[in-house]
């Protein structure tokens, strides 16, 4: 029976450390896919992959919890749709801005930046990408650093703060200069020229256009070329050059064939108000609403002194259709604004959790410790009482030993122990009279 229980406690054990070593192999292996995916940052479904193989990423702890979040959030906004729920990247953020600031902790601020713009607010964007610019070490040339200025140009420049702007532009121009991407050159290309546009510098803003229709050529984006033709067009328009602006519009018919609207706006810019009017109906039945909606304001304009009644039409169309835009805008910025709503509950909710979880700990902690007070308090009683059993036994054996001892010599030497009983009744005598003689 002995050794039956003794073979079942062995197996229990040779079990948990079976156990014990699965759950550190298995530590190690998502370790060694944390490690490998942050190899791979260029190639977001990879990282997606290799993250997706990590069985229980709720298991994480500490920089492999933080390094999952961050390179998870990467991904998802290389992919773009990194969504606007902060949650996961804040755990890197906890995590960085404590243990490992540096390059993390701005990629932290900076994603956390893109969450921002996604919720549409600017505000607080512009406050975590500034953040993230402070936290990258100051030597530190990474592409980081440029994403950082990108945004911050960007916010910048949405806010009409174009001088601001533009110095983080040239702040992405210094990093694309050492490190030739055609990818980064576009992008801080056509935002100087932009900016450039914006501030009356059309020869910098021409510069700047041409060497970004040729990145976008290399790169052979047919949106990111349409886009400089257009803003090529504009500048020609700006400076006066009308016949190079029909140039480019011509350029982007033929490219674009099916683009109605930009057809309608070269035969607008022609003067042949038919075929403008043609290519303009055409560009009503677009799926986008804001071309529908630009369409419909040009045909007023077209009509507005030969056809006045078709005008009229028009204008109610276009009327019709910038209230549907205005009303789906409205719509996004409440679904936004609900989204935030939710993650503001969920944060709160999460928060009361941890704080009950809290609670409940304490509560726990207390109440275990007072049952060890109480069980060390009964312990101690009990050894007390038992030592005291001890002694009172033992005192009981001496004086039944004694009271032997006496008999015994009583019974071999009477005559001493009658003498000695009589000298000990004396002194009792003498001590009670004494004792007497004191209270009189």
């Amino acid at each position: 029976m002995c050794i039956f229980v003794g073979m079942k406690h062995m197996m229990q054990i040779c079990l948990c450390l079976l156990l014990l070593g699965s759950c550190r192999q298995g530590s190690k292996n998502d370790l060694a896919l944390l490690q490998e995916a942050s190899l791979h940052t260029a190639q977001p479904d990879s990282v997606m992959d290799l993250l997706g193989q990590i069985v229980r990423p709720d298991r994480l702890q500490g920089k492999a919890r933080a390094g999952y979040a961050l390179l998870y959030t990467e991904a998802l906004n290389k992919q773009g749709r990194i969504g606007m729920n902060d949650s996961l990247i804040r755990i890197a953020l906890d995590y960085y801005s404590k243990e490992a600031p540096g390059i993390p902790l701005a990629k932290s601020y900076f994603l956390l930046g893109r969450i921002y713009q996604q919720q549409g607010n600017d505000t607080l964007a512009l406050k975590v990408n500034l953040q993230a610019l402070a936290a990258l070490p100051p030597q530190a040339q990474d592409r980081t650093r440029m994403l950082v200025n990108y945004d911050l140009g960007y916010l910048y420049h949405k806010t009409d703060c174009y001088s601001q702007a533009l110095l983080h532009y040239r702040e992405m121009q210094k990093y694309v200069d050492t490190h030739s991407d055609t990818l980064d050159c576009y992008i801080t290309a056509y935002s100087l020229g932009d900016i450039f546009m914006l501030l009356n510098r059309y020869d910098s803003a021409y510069h700047y256009y041409q060497e970004a229709i040729s990145f976008a050529r290399q790169l052979e984006n047919k949106s990111y070329e349409r886009y400089i033709i257009r803003q090529l067009c504009l500048h020609a328009r700006l400076t006066g050059n009308r016949q190079q602006a029909k140039v480019y519009l011509q350029e982007i018919v033929d490219t674009y064939g099916n683009d109605f609207y930009n057809k309608a706006m070269l035969f607008k810019e022609e003067g042949n108000v038919d075929s403008a009017s043609f290519y303009f109906l055409k560009a009503t039945k677009d799926p986008q609403i804001i071309t529908r909606t630009m369409a419909f304001y040009n045909l007023s304009q077209l009509h507005r002194k030969e056809h006045p009644a078709l005008a009229f039409v028009y204008v109610d169309s276009f009327h019709i259709y910038k209230d549907s835009l205005y009303a789906l805008r409205q719509t996004d910025k409440i679904g936004r604004l609900t989204e935030q709503y939710l993650q503001q509950m969920s944060r709160q909710k999460a928060e009361a959790n941890r704080r009950e979880n809290t609670i409940y700990l304490c509560v726990g902690i207390f109440i275990t410790l007072l049952l060890c007070g109480i069980g060390i308090f009964l312990f101690i009683k009990r050894r007390e009482r038992r030592y005291l059993l001890l002694e009172k036994q033992l005192v009981t054996d001496r004086l039944a030993a004694i009271k032997e001892y006496v008999a015994e010599q009583n019974r071999r030497n009477p005559e001493a122990w009658k003498t000695m009983r009589q000298e000990i009744a004396a002194k009792e005598t003498q001590t009670l009279i004494g004792q007497f003689q004191e209270t009189v």
